[in-house]
């Protein structure tokens, strides 16, 4: 059987291969695998598109209907794909950032339907209803970590080691729903996020790639990646078996009972998985105190002192642009955080703190604690740390009565608590660090 291979928005230099765009391709479905850039698909709307309010529109015009055009030809060809997936067949995609667009279908439409460079792939029912776009996030950069030495693919990172980049990643996990099986993954970038990945989808193989920079040449592009698909398709090559081959298993002696233990062992893999993902999980959360020692920042440090609070047995409230509100029998406090690289808490933090402190009693008649989290030379390790708040932070603490919380004197007392999560130590803790004034020393 002569091998189809289909290249849509990549040179292929093969005679092998189908060079064409998405727009001009044949039917996908016609094809045993497909190798496919997803920037070819933006060029239908770039010299079209406009931006309202930051975001990008494919203004509508009911003569000629672009949007309309547009989606209805990417419902014919996620048919076509849906098709292609639903057999043995290999998919080939290079891992481009996300890029999409509005389309109107009427002058008043609010919610207008949102296209990307990825609404072709068909596994819609196991991502929640979105596209696989969605949970690819725009990220730059030049290391690819092999994660899969043994992979398929390997011939294409070794062909174009020096040219391989990333500029976006997968959030881990996401396709471990619903119609995509199998996920793994094989490269990652510096901050361990898949930039190259594979799954299998209906009863197709799916592959993710890294791209490649610059200029490269097609005739070579095209040896190494019929080598890799080859190797990762080799029943292309195969004749499939008739339907009335089945009727002749029976006959084969162990055939049978090979069956039964394949089922058997399929079932534990399944079972062994989803036990290693728990695990996995469990371990990411406890990692994730780490952060209190070395972290900073609302999006990084905040998240992990918000989560230590939480451990404490404190609620959560919100007041202005206060870090965190926290609210507990024992009382009411409120939070701000402050992380430096090679330095002290200086007293700007102290003085933010105190003017919402002030403002909050201003505004309700009511006394609240002030507490100031601080991760002081963040980048050295926490025993051979100088000060951890400055002399006028201190005797600010002093003089109005605030808390202050050393990240980690904070991870001690996580460490405390996931050993002995008991209600009475987490009330002891919690009344110690609001009735501490100055530097709070967790005693055990």
């Amino acid at each position: 059987m002569a091998l189809r291979v289909l290249s849509i928005g990549l040179s292929l230099g093969h005679d092998l291969v189908v060079n064409k765009h998405i727009y001009d391709a044949p039917a996908l479905f016609d094809f045993d695998a497909i190798v496919l850039d997803p920037a070819d698909l933006p060029d239908f709307w770039k010299e079209q598109m406009v931006r309202e309010e930051g975001f990008p529109v494919l203004p509508y015009d009911p003569v000629k209907d672009t949007g309309g055009v547009l989606r209805s030809f990417l419902a014919g060809r996620t048919s076509e794909m849906t098709t292609f997936l639903g057999r043995p067949r290999l998919l080939i995609c290079v891992l481009r950032r996300v890029q999409g667009i509005y389309t109107p279908r009427n002058w008043r439409d609010r919610e207008p339907p949102w296209i990307d460079n990825y609404s072709w792939l068909p596994i819609v029912a196991g991502l929640e209803e979105k596209s696989i776009g969605y949970y690819i996030s725009s990220g730059e950069g030049s290391t690819v970590r092999i994660v899969d030495p043994a992979n398929d693919f390997m011939a294409y990172f070794r062909a174009f080691k020096d040219q391989l980049f990333h500029e976006a990643y997968l959030e881990s996990d996401v396709l471990e729903h619903g119609n995509v099986r199998g996920f793994h993954t094989i490269a990652t970038d510096y901050a361990d996020h898949p930039i190259s990945f594979a799954f299998h989808c209906g009863k197709a193989t799916v592959v993710f790639l890294p791209p490649v920079s610059g200029y490269y040449d097609s005739e070579k592009m095209a040896g190494v990646l019929l080598q890799c698909i080859l190797r990762a398709f080799p029943e292309a090559q195969r004749t499939p078996p008739p339907e009335w081959a089945t009727d002749y298993r029976p006959l084969m002696p162990g055939l049978e009972s090979l069956d039964g233990e394949a089922d058997k062992l399929t079932d534990e893999i399944k079972r062994l998985e989803s036990e290693l993902k728990q695990v996995r999980t469990n371990q990411q959360a406890l990692e994730g105190h780490l952060r209190l020692l070395y972290e900073q920042g609302k999006y990084q440090l905040e998240p992990a002192v918000r989560e230590a609070f939480r451990l404490v047995g404190f609620g959560f409230d919100e007041y202005g642009d206060v870090d965190i509100v926290l609210d507990a029998p024992e009382g009411r406090a409120f939070v701000e955080i402050e992380g430096k690289d090679h330095d002290a808490i200086k007293v700007e933090k102290h003085s933010q703190l105190l003017r919402y402190v002030t403002e909050y009693q201003q505004d309700t008649g009511a006394t609240v604690k002030g507490i100031l989290v601080g991760n002081a030379y963040r980048f050295t390790p926490p025993l051979k740390r100088d000060s951890w708040f400055s002399e006028k932070v201190e005797k600010g603490a002093e003089a109005q009565g605030f808390c202050l919380l050393t990240t980690e004197e904070l991870f001690k007392v996580v460490c405390a608590l996931l050993a002995n999560p008991f209600d009475a130590l987490k009330a002891q803790i919690r009344s110690a660090i609001l009735n501490t004034v100055g530097y709070f020393k967790f005693s055990g």
